[in-house]
C-alpha cells in the first residue's frame, strides 16, 4: 500500500509509519507531490483546497490529523467508499485545561488585574466568584467536552450536557437532547460550544438562541467559528454588558482587523490555539499508526468517521 504523508512529522516518525510495511510518498518533498495520484492511503491535515479530490484516483484511507473534518469533501468520500478516520481524543486534554484556565480566569478576574498591573494600580476587590456551585453547560458532549467536564469535576461544578439524542455521558451530572436546550439553556452560568461542524449547527447560535441565555452568561467557542452568528453575538453582547465571550474560533480565521470583537470589552479573543501542546505530534503519530495498522489488517478502527453525520 502505497501511502502519502502530507504533515511535518519527523523522519523518525515517517519511519515509524513506514515499519508498518507500506510504502511512504513524502509530500513534505515537493518533488514528490505529482505522485498524489498513486497514493492509496493518505495521512493529513485538510489540502483539498489545494490538491483536490479528482488529483487522488487511488485513494482508499485517510487519517485526518484533525479532530474536526470539515475541511474534507465528504461527500466525495463517501461516494467513493473511502474510509476516513479522524483525531479524536488527540486535542482534548489541552483545550480542556484551555476551558477551565478561561473559566477560572473570568471568574477570578484576571485580565483586569492584569490592566492594574500595567498601570502600577494598587485596587482590592474581593468579589470574586467561586466555580463550586456553576452551572456550566456543554454544546456537544464529546471527546473534549468529556474531558473538561472530568476536569470540573474538583470544583463542585453542575455540569449539564446537550447532544443529538439526550444519551447519558460520563461526567456529566445530566445531559438533554439538543432540541431542549432553548428551554433549559438559561439555567447555565458558562456554555461552552464544544460541538463538530455540521449543517444542523451551522449558524446555531442566532439571535434567538442568545435570547434564552442568562444576561451574565460566560459564552466560550472551542468548536467551530460557523456554530455563532457573529453578527447576532455582537449584539447580544452590547445589549449585555456584563456577559463575556471567550472565542478561539471564529467564521473568517485570522480574524480580520477591522471586526467589531477586536475592541469589544467583553470579548476575548485567541488565535484558535486552545489545543496547543508539545505532545500533538507524539499523540497523532501513535494515533496514526494503530489506525493504520488496524486498516491493513481489517479490524475495527479506533477513531472511524461516518462521513454522512460529519463526525
Amino acid at each position: 500500500m502505497k501511502v502519502y504523508i502530507q504533515y511535518p512529522f519527523t523522519d523518525e516518525q515517517v519511519q515509524k509509519i513506514e515499519d508498518l510495511g507500506v510504502e511512504i510518498i513524502d509530500g513534505r518533498d515537493a518533488s514528490s507531490r505529482s505522485m498524489r495520484e498513486q497514493a492509496e492511503g493518505l495521512i493529513t491535515i485538510p489540502i483539498f483546497d489545494q490538491f483536490p479530490m479528482e488529483e487522488w484516483k487511488n485513494l482508499r484511507y485517510i487519517q485526518s490529523l484533525r479532530a474536526g473534518v470539515n475541511g474534507f469533501p465528504l461527500k466525495e468520500i463517501e461516494k467513493r467508499n473511502i474510509t476516513l478516520t479522524n483525531a479524536k481524543h488527540i486535542y482534548s486534554r489541552p483545550i480542556a485545561e484551555w476551558v477551565v484556565m478561561r473559566i477560572l480566569e473570568a471568574n477570578k478576574k484576571a485580565k483586569y488585574h492584569f490592566q492594574l498591573e500595567e498601570k502600577k494600580k494598587w485596587e482590592l476587590d474581593l468579589s470574586f466568584p467561586e466555580i463550586t456551585g456553576k452551572k456550566i453547560g456543554f454544546l456537544g458532549t464529546g471527546s473534549i467536552a468529556q474531558e473538561t467536564a472530568k476536569l470540573l469535576q474538583v470544583f463542585d461544578a453542575h455540569i449539564t450536557g446537550y447532544n443529538t439524542d439526550g444519551r447519558a455521558i460520563d461526567y456529566f451530572d445530566v445531559c438533554y437532547p439538543l432540541r431542549q436546550i432553548e428551554e433549559t439553556v438559561s439555567a447555565l452560568d458558562v456554555l461552552v460550544l464544544a460541538a463538530p461542524e455540521t449543517a444542523e449547527l451551522m449558524d446555531f447560535v442566532d439571535g434567538e438562541f442568545l435570547s434564552h441565555l442568562h444576561e451574565e452568561i460566560l459564552l466560550i467557542n472551542i468548536g467551530r467559528g460557523t456554530i455563532i452568528d457573529e453578527v447576532a453575538l455582537e449584539q447580544f453582547l452590547n445589549e449585555n454588558k456584563n456577559a463575556l465571550a471567550i472565542l478561539d474560533v471564529f467564521k473568517t480565521e485570522p480574524l480580520p482587523d477591522e471586526h467589531p470583537f477586536w475592541t469589544m470589552e467583553n470579548v476575548w479573543v485567541s488565535p484558535h490555539v486552545s489545543a496547543s501542546s508539545s505532545f500533538i505530534d507524539e499523540r497523532l503519530i501513535a494515533l496514526t499508526e494503530k489506525n493504520l495498522e488496524a486498516y491493513l489488517k481489517g479490524d475495527p478502527l479506533t477513531t472511524p468517521v461516518d462521513p454522512k453525520k460529519g463526525y
